[in-house]
């Protein structure tokens, strides 16, 4: 019985999950609307954009406020670092 209610626990635990998206291009979300969709179904989905006036806060009080965060964007921006292995 305890098993049953931990797994129970674990499953209202990771349908309860909180995922943010950051977009650069407001485009994104309606060329990519079934994968946002499956995201819904999944968890608590919330769309910011990059672009925005709002800040994005990560924490609230030392404790991060999203489970999962998705960063999407139609460029990359800036240039990578030469990396060298040895």
């Amino acid at each position: 019985m305890k098993i049953l209610l931990t797994i129970l626990a674990l499953l209202a635990v990771i349908h309860s999950s909180k995922i943010l998206a950051i977009l650069d291009n407001k485009l994104i979300e309606e060329t990519h609307w079934k994968f946002f969709d499956m995201l819904k179904k999944e968890g608590e989905l919330e769309i910011a954009y990059s672009f925005g006036r709002d800040k994005i806060e990560l924490k609230y009080y030392d404790r991060f406020r999203y489970d999962h965060i998705v960063v999407m964007s139609t460029s990359a921006k800036g240039t990578l670092p030469n990396l060298h292995r040895n």
